[in-house]
């Protein structure tokens, strides 16, 4: 099990903040979700999650404004292709800022 611990965005309304916990709740790999003066502390089940629920907490994070950093720990080689694309509006949130590739000039 995995416990990323998050800071909550804003919620605009009651109904905004159900609508956060139903669609964090919905996720498949979430095993559990509770909240501390430390932040919100959702339980992953296991390692490696899917596609699918990776892209829901993408989604979801980026809703919300939550900082996605945490999701760089599920990038594997399954799931490389799409997730540390570079051209995702993802992929500087999660990852940082793209390799800067240094040409070598001629002597």
């Amino acid at each position: 099990m995995i416990e990323l611990t998050i800071r909550e965005g804003m919620y605009f309304s009651q109904k905004d903040e159900d609508s956060f916990y139903g669609w964090l709740k919905s996720i498949g790999c979430v095993a559990d979700v509770r909240g501390d003066r430390d932040g919100l502390h959702i339980s992953i089940r296991g390692v490696a999650i899917t596609n699918v629920d990776l892209t829901e907490l993408i989604g979801l994070f980026h809703r919300y404004g939550i900082d996605k950093k945490p999701l760089a720990q599920f990038a594997n080689e399954n799931n490389a292709s799409w997730f540390r694309n570079e051209a995702k509006y993802w992929y500087r949130d999660v990852f940082g800022a793209k390799p800067v590739e240094r040409v070598r000039k001629p002597k």
